[in-house]
């Protein structure tokens, strides 16, 4: 198979994997009555507690517009999901943090899609787990060094 025909079979299989994996999402987070940056925001926060994240770094590290991670940051606020604080090293800037009952949501959230994959991989063949998950870690490195790539077109 040509190089052309894996980009195009790649295609494929990306946006039907998208498609099921967003039908899932939006089933479950329909649930909790969040938004999938929202809940991609909670889980971010979650990751990184340790550091005070601004609204820039966090529309960074989502792929958001700042305006965008304002209005899903206000979102959030308003359900009782995060604070915002003063940031301890800037007092012009603000940073975001989870609430306890924002920290307790994206726990019950995160331990749902933990079994929702458990199922996905015992019906994989154990040793096709460790296949699956590499190959995945392979195109996630990949697909960043092309993302990241200075001084390049958008896809060349």
């Amino acid at each position: 198979m040509t190089l052309h025909l894996q980009s195009q079979e790649l295609t494929k299989l990306l946006y039907s994997l998208s498609d099921l994996l967003q039908v899932q999402e939006q089933e479950q987070l329909c649930c909790y009555d969040l938004t999938s940056s929202e809940c991609r925001t909670l889980s971010y926060l979650k990751r990184y507690p340790e550091h005070p994240i601004t609204m820039n770094v966090l529309a960074k590290r989502l792929y958001l517009t700042r305006s965008g991670a304002t209005r899903v940051v206000d979102k959030l606020s308003e359900k009782g999901y995060v604070i915002r604080k003063i940031h301890p090293g800037d007092r012009r800037a603000c940073c975001i943090e989870s609430t306890p009952q924002g920290s307790q949501l994206i726990d019950q959230i995160e331990t749902e899609i933990d079994e929702y994959h458990q199922q996905i991989l015992e019906r994989l063949d154990p040793s096709m787990r460790h296949v699956v998950l590499a190959a995945l870690q392979s195109l996630q490195s990949a697909t960043d060094q092309v993302r990241h790539k200075k001084g390049s077109n958008k896809y060349k």
